[in-house]
């Protein structure tokens, strides 16, 4: 039996009909690979989600959030939640993304046995897939104040590098400078992610197409973080959604409309 679920979160904030095509083709592809797949799908307040009757409704859970802003990992986080406790394992995959190595999950189940991470595709960004056991899930979770996108790189870099003020210096010196207070819950969420992985990191080897170019250049997409302040955020808990409980003078989502069209 399959031990490993996917997890993935959808956002369509420009509303554009191809994202939907690709969805649908990044779905078939998981399930072909015999892999479940959970997806919460993240709207504005007042529109109408678009993903639930293409998926199976014990697997599909929707968000809603008043300003349109980018959680990602938080949305993740509370997803990982609904997975069936039959599932040992969660994978976590951006929505436009066909791993072509078709037994992928099966490889990582392996390799689980003596690491606490997979990443699939050791050559491909921070973007690619990653498996974890779901523990990891219930005790520390993906960064959740990635207002900006990078919720992968900042668990990813927090599970295999023991300083991060040491090997990504000039990374968090841009998060430093653009909001001191995200900066230091990286540095807090680091050293609770750094123990639990301790740096035990396996790579499997696989090519992974991207049907479309969702990747920000990460130093625009930091730059976001100066627009928002930790005020303005109503935090519930590991798995609750995020919600922005002031929205005076917040000019995030403004800035942010270009980068949603591209998620």
């Amino acid at each position: 039996m399959n031990k490993t679920a996917a997890i993935t979160c959808v956002f369509n904030f420009g509303k554009d009909l191809s994202n939907l095509s690709d969805f649908v083709e990044f779905k078939e592809s998981i399930e072909k690979q015999n892999v479940p797949l959970y997806v919460i799908e993240i709207t504005a307040e007042g529109v109408v989600p678009t993903l639930r009757s293409l998926c199976d409704k014990d697997k599909y859970i929707a968000g809603k959030t008043f300003m349109p802003v980018l959680i990602k990992g938080n949305a993740l986080n509370v997803l990982s939640s609904h997975v069936s406790k039959e599932y040992e394992n969660i994978a976590w995959l951006n929505h436009n993304t066909v791993i072509k190595n078709e037994n992928w999950a099966e490889e990582s189940e392996h390799l689980l046995n003596d690491c606490k991470l997979v990443k699939i595709g050791k050559d491909s960004c921070h973007e690619s897939p990653m498996v974890v056991k779901r523990d990891f899930f219930e005790t520390v979770g993906m960064f959740d104040y990635d207002f900006c996108g990078n919720s992968n790189l900042i668990t990813f870099l927090s599970a295999k590098d023991g300083d991060l003020l040491f090997e990504n210096k000039d990374l968090l010196e841009l998060y430093q400078e653009s909001n001191p207070e995200i900066f230091y819950k990286i540095l807090s969420y680091r050293s609770e992610c750094y123990n639990y992985f301790n740096g035990k990191i396996s790579y499997l080897e696989s090519s992974i197409e991207n049907m479309f170019d969702s990747f920000y250049p990460v130093e625009e997409s930091i730059d976001l973080l100066k627009d928002i302040g930790m005020y303005h955020i109503h935090y519930s808990g590991l798995h609750k959604l995020i919600a922005i409980k002031n929205t005076h003078e917040l000019n995030y989502p403004t800035r942010l409309l270009n980068f949603l069209k591209k998620v």
